[in-house]
């Protein structure tokens, strides 16, 4: 079909599909084909100028400083942990089944910072052991 004859049936409300007018499916790549061969080796020679120009970024040194992570203070039995919330002062004594808030006994420091804020916490991180979110990176 003519290009003439294809406008005049688009302007009647009649669709083509390309399978129609192609004897061939369109190529996966039509867009960076038609550059190609419009603009010719440009496309491929402005590819190579950008890469050379942004190279990829270089991964850094797998070895860090130190691979054995910083000791964590550890809380032993019989420790007594203090933290202030919301204005109020809590004192959490350690045991050797848990730990102690106010006579209730939690399993862990996490379920005790729980039962203080009203939310999971990490407790370590919530009484000052170790920071919010260093260590577990």
């Amino acid at each position: 079909m003519s290009g003439f004859a294809r406008k005049a049936a688009n302007h009647a409300g009649v669709s083509i599909s390309p399978m129609q007018t192609l004897s061939t499916p369109p190529p996966n790549q039509i867009a960076y084909e038609l550059q190609r061969k419009a603009y010719g080796l440009r496309v491929d020679r402005l590819r190579k100028r950008v890469l050379a120009a942004n190279p990829a970024p270089k991964m850094r040194d797998a070895s860090p400083v130190s691979k054995t992570p910083a000791p964590r203070k550890a809380v032993r039995p019989g420790g007594r942990l203090v933290r202030e919330w919301r204005g109020r002062q809590y004192e959490v004594f350690v045991a050797d089944d848990g730990c102690y808030l106010n006579g209730r006994r939690f399993r862990s420091l996490s379920a005790a910072a729980e039962a203080i804020t009203g939310v999971k916490r990490n407790g370590p991180a919530f009484f000052g052991l170790r920071s919010p979110r260093s260590d577990a990176r």
